[in-house]
């Protein structure tokens, strides 16, 4: 990689940079008033086309006196002063004469430093003086600084209208005495430095001068409680001293130094300490301390990929967006797209910058153009990694992109000194030093670049997590999006949620007088659908499926015009793989007992009903939200997904497939059913056998749900075969699905499986194992599937994929054979549908001595042609057989009536 940049370019390249600024600056903040039906001013207009005229005119003058245009260096920073117009049309309309004028000021002054050819020699010469002055013009606002934002700290100094922050000058001249001061002591280089423990150190002559103009500079801004320009002087000198030593134990000393300050000053400072803890946890104080970081991130979020649209997004919500979040401002309204845009224009300028100090022909122009650079970049980095939590916010602006006078005045008087630090006029002092050749300086040069550039993608790398990664789950976070969503419902009707067959489940219904509700259809499946709170956030499909309700995804150039025009916008209609009639009937089956019961289709994985009890209302107050949380029935706990219970001889399916799977049993193998045996000293008990029957096989043994066979199967089986079936069920995975869920657990003693009698009790059900409903439902599903685990679906127009195979398709086929056995003759009977092959297995798992056992059921049907698979958990009913089997039959026996028309 090279970052010096070539100064000539290709004509047609040359031509877009110098016409794309001046469009932009028109046309983006344009588009906004636009879209935001605000009418610009006379004077708007006016300045505005001034402005615009500027870029063009940049490269003549350029050319008149003798300079060459570099467009990598300044159409960035004219692309970003448009961006910066953009953000203030949007939260700030009236300001952005104001900004506009700023521009042109800067733009003055640029021309004003480019044309004086001496320029460099005298900053170069003065440079104390330059440096007191300024100095002493930032310690003048400890006695007459204007507290402009009003949170106490007098940072500005007032002239006329305007007002200015001197710490700007400041950092520009303290980058100035820096780069005189190190090009011209470079002879004590090579001057044999003092080791300080483990540390080199040079001589007090040379660093005494250093640190202490620096010191003075931080502690100027430090005594204002402006932390942040500190920042960027203690970088800043630490990347010139790399560059002019190569010293890596002087820059280390210099951050040892710092650090320890850096830590007195947060030991010392309210106002540092609570900018570290918003940033550590914004969520600890989400309308307080925190409330302008997570609008930032909501914003971000928001906009995802392609962006709200302009105008349509609630950057109002963001405090100070126009100075301190413009990135968020874009990332609302104009996407990952927009705001990789800014990341990609502040990479080229700074890199850029940093090249130009690599043509530079002397070591002076080299350090006053390389620190220039660093501290643009540092700048940057701090702004922007703040907006994105990646560091504490420190408050200061980002450069020709944020609000601001003093800062868009200092940006242009940056570029000014970078443009003239390699014309002619820059030259060495009259006195030869000894110096090392340049190409030592372009070494170190390129890796500082480097590093910067790592920095840059490391914020876009943040950028795709806050707005693809992390948008769904923040939209339905009420903290970061609760406002907007709120707001959002006022002017964008809500999709409808439809079940498999276009039946409506949830709709927005608009009242006359303007007010929109959110009907829900079919209460009973409120763990399915969800709900939409602006205060609360979203859950269940109305949360997985945000995006398309509200119209935010699958947008059209017809959307965007929409937008424009500002028209009504509906959303999205999603459809759901759920079964309307099934779902009810599932309900009804259940008869309002707690637990859960999970129809699916074990081919395609599409979840037919999905029944959790108790259900609450979707519509809650707020008063009601507080109940429902401190409910010892735990009603929003969706028991179907993420409610954990012992599966009780359901599980026995599991051990039956991995006996068969490694070779250890088969369906006709003999098998006894003793009613006690002794493994390790703890008595297990079977009085399972139906009376009259006698276990001869394994299929009995199943059928008949034999404990102490399934134990000593489960011994014979071993920890390693035992859990490695149950790993390729999933049983320890949360399942992926659409809605949250829960992972299951074989043990929670360490070393439980490990025993003989831990591993018995667990081969038939009991031990330590937790499984969720889904789990059941998906093992009886992959048995109906030849072995095949989907992956659950809920919505529609997903794609059916499969989730991992658990096991054989021969042993898939004998494990069913014997399910069916067990709905045959054995205790599964009572989900017998007539004329109809059907699987299943009972279940009744002890929770508690002396407290009624769970009932559970798992089954398929038909088993020839397998087309649903059903788990039913009761809590505390007693007998799977007698209260989950009929539960079970009813949805099947209804889905079947269903499909064949009956």
């Amino acid at each position: 990689m090279t970052l010096a940049l070539g100064t000539r370019h290709p004509r047609r390249y040359s031509a877009m940079m110098l016409v794309l600024p001046p469009l932009l600056l028109i046309a983006a903040p344009l588009t906004v008033l636009l879209a935001t039906d605000v009418t610009p001013t006379p004077e708007q207009r006016g300045t505005a086309i001034v402005v615009a005229a500027l870029p063009v005119v940049t490269p003549i003058f350029l050319r008149v006196i003798g300079l060459r245009w570099d467009p990598l260096l300044l159409a960035p920073a004219w692309v970003l002063c448009a961006l910066g117009l953009t953000v203030i049309a949007r939260v700030q309309p009236d300001l952005l004469e104001r900004q506009l004028l700023w521009i042109t000021l800067g733009w003055a002054a640029f021309i004003a430093l480019v044309g004086f050819p001496p320029l460099i020699e005298w900053l170069r010469r003065y440079r104390y003086t330059w440096l007191t002055a300024a100095v002493l013009l930032a310690l003048s606002t400890l006695f007459f600084g204007d507290d402009v934002t009003g949170q106490g700290t007098r940072l500005w100094l007032r002239i006329g209208p305007l007002t200015m922050q001197p710490a700007e000058l400041l950092r520009v001249l303290l980058i100035v005495f820096l780069a005189a001061y190190l090009s011209e002591r470079t002879e004590l280089l090579f001057v044999t430095w003092r080791r300080l423990g483990p540390l080199s150190v040079p001589p007090p002559a040379y660093w005494l001068p250093l640190l202490g103009m620096v010191g003075l500079a931080v502690m100027v801004v430090v005594a204002q409680r402006d932390f942040g320009p500190s920042v960027i002087y203690v970088a800043t000198f630490l990347a010139m001293l790399y560059l002019a030593t190569g010293r890596r134990a002087a820059v280390l000393t210099a951050i040892l130094i710092f650090a320890g300050a850096a830590l007195l000053a947060y030991g010392t400072s309210d106002r540092i300490q609570g900018r570290v803890e918003a940033w550590l946890d914004p969520w600890a104080d989400a309308q307080g301390a925190g409330y302008q970081s997570l609008q930032a991130i909501g914003g971000l979020a928001f906009g995802g990929v392609t962006g709200a649209g302009p105008g349509w997004g609630y950057p109002g919500l963001i405090p100070a967006a126009h100075t301190d979040y413009p990135l968020a401002v874009i990332g609302e309204e104009w996407g990952l797209l927009g705001t990789l845009a800014v990341i990609a224009l502040y990479t080229l300028l700074t890199l850029r910058a940093l090249a130009r100090s690599r043509e530079a022909g002397d070591r002076f122009a080299q350090l006053l153009s390389a620190g220039l650079a660093v501290s643009l970049a540092v700048q940057v980095l701090v702004v922007l990694g703040g907006v994105l939590r990646l560091v504490p916010l420190t408050g200061i602006t980002s450069p020709f992109f944020s609000y601001g006078g003093s800062s868009m005045l200092m940006g242009w008087v940056m570029l000014a000194l970078l443009l003239r630090a390699r014309a002619p006029g820059a030259t060495e002092p009259a006195r030869p030093l000894r110096r090392p050749p340049l190409p030592a300086i372009d070494a170190r040069n390129r890796r500082v670049g480097l590093a910067l550039l790592l920095g840059f993608l490391v914020l876009a790398g943040a950028l795709g997590y806050w707005q693809v990664v992390r948008a769904a789950d923040l939209s339905s976070d009420p903290a970061v999006m609760g406002e907007r969503l709120n707001r959002e419902a006022a002017r964008v009707t809500r999709g409808r949620i439809l079940d498999r067959n276009g039946e409506v489940l949830a709709e927005t219904v608009r009242a006359s007088d303007g007010t929109v509700q959110r009907q829900y259809h079919d209460p009973g499946a409120v763990h399915v659908l969800g709900f939409n709170s602006p205060r609360l956030g979203a859950a269940g499909a109305e949360a997985a499926a945000a995006d398309d309700l509200m119209g935010r995804t699958q947008r059209t150039p017809l959307d965007t015009a929409r937008d424009l025009l500002h028209l009504d916008r509906e959303g999205a209609d999603v459809r759901l793989t759920i079964d309307a009639d099934l779902q009810r009937v599932a309900e009804e089956a259940m008869g309002g007992a707690t637990g859960a019961a999970v129809a699916l289709d074990p081919r395609s994985g599409d979840v037919l009903a999905l029944v959790s009890n108790p259900t609450f209302a979707p519509d809650f107050s707020e008063e009601e939200w507080t109940a429902l949380r401190n409910d010892p029935r735990s009603p929003l706990l969706n028991r179907a997904t993420q409610g954990l219970y012992t599966p009780g001889s359901t599980f026995k399916t599991v051990t039956l497939a991995a006996g068969v799977e490694y070779g250890l049993v088969g369906p006709d193998s003999p098998a006894e059913c003793p009613e006690q045996i002794f493994i390790e000293g703890v008595s297990i008990v079977s009085r399972n056998e139906p009376p009259g029957q006698r276990t001869e096989d394994v299929t009995d043994a199943y059928a008949y749900s034999c404990n102490t066979f399934f134990a000593q199967l489960g011994v014979e089986l071993g920890e390693g075969r035992f859990t490695e079936m149950s790993g390729a069920f999933g049983l320890t995975e949360a399942v992926p699905f659409e809605l949250p869920t829960a992972a299951g657990r074989l043990s929670s003693t360490p070393g439980f499986l490990g025993r003989d009698a831990g591993l018995a009790a667990s081969a038939f059900g009991q031990g330590e194992l937790q499984v969720t409903p889904l789990h059941l439902a998906l093992v009886t599903a992959a048995v109906a599937n030849g072995g095949e685990v989907p992956e659950p679906r809920l919505f529609l127009d997903d794609r059916p994929s499969t989730w991992r195979r658990a096991m054989l398709p021969s042993t898939a086929r004998a494990v069913a054979a014997m399910m069916e056995r067990g709905v045959e003759a054995g205790w599964a009977s009572t989900a017998a549908i007539p004329g109809v092959r059907v699987a299943g297995k009972t279940g009744s798992a002890e929770v508690a001595p002396d407290d009624t056992s769970h009932a559970l059921f798992i089954a398929f049907a038909p088993v020839d042609d397998p087309q649903i698979a059903v788990a039913v958990v009761k809590e505390r009913a007693g007998s799977g057989s007698q209260q989950a089997g009929p539960v079970a039959r009813a949805i099947m026996e209804a889905w079947l009536s269903r499909d064949s028309g009956g």
